[in-house]
């Protein structure tokens, strides 16, 4: 231990855990020529401003920012939004528009075939009334050529045309039917969809369906 250097003989710098007991030790190195002999113990020079330690005395760095992700979020959805839209446009709509045409002409093909039965019908009718003469629904008489009825085509006009789209119950519109022996071997039929159906049967046999 040393005496104080400010003259009083009283007092008395002890080393950190020297000081006897009951003695009145100032505060470590209050009057010591070098007040701060560890640099460690320098409460300025041991912390930085955020409370961390600090022991190597390099000067307070400022707290790093969070790195912000929600821009690479959102162009990871942009992305994956314009690549399921390619895919749409590629690989979907075309597949939908198929779909879509398919349908159309199957219910084409439907309702020409109602056509064909409730022309038949009719024909059928005309011919058994031996004067050409089929009565629709709503009173209507309507006059068919007994050589049409019997071979050649007949003539659809409006009453006609109504009548069997009445009777078949279909949008469309029937453009001509030619009949053979009062059986019905021709049928065109446009849909309301715009698809045209032709029904043929020119054995008697077996009709089919042909879609332009």
């Amino acid at each position: 231990m040393n005496p104080n250097t400010n003259g009083n003989q009283n007092a008395y710098h002890y080393a950190p855990g020297q000081a006897p007991r009951g003695a009145q030790t100032p505060p470590p190195y209050q009057n010591a020529s070098n007040p701060n002999p560890y640099q460690y113990q320098n409460p300025q020079w041991q912390q930085n401003p955020n409370g961390m330690p600090n022991p190597y005395g390099m000067p307070p760095q400022p707290p790093k920012k969070k790195r912000k992700i929600w821009p690479i979020v959102l162009i990871i959805i942009i992305a994956v939004v314009v690549i399921l839209s390619i895919f749409s446009a590629v690989i979907l709509v075309p597949a939908i528009v198929g779909y879509v045409k398919q349908v159309e002409k199957e219910n084409a093909e439907n309702e020409c075939s109602a056509a064909v039965s409730a022309a038949q019908t009719i024909v059928s009718s005309a011919y058994a009334s031996m004067d050409g003469t089929y009565e629709a629904e709503d009173g209507t008489e309507i006059q068919f050529d007994q050589d049409a009825l019997a071979d050649g085509e007949l003539d659809i006009t409006a009453e006609a045309a109504d009548a069997i789209e009445e009777l078949s119950e279909v949008d469309g519109t029937v453009i001509s039917v030619i009949s053979d022996e009062a059986k019905i071997s021709y049928l065109k039929y446009r849909a309301e969809s715009g698809q045209v159906v032709v029904y043929e049967d020119p054995d008697g046999e077996s009709g089919s369906y042909t879609v332009k």
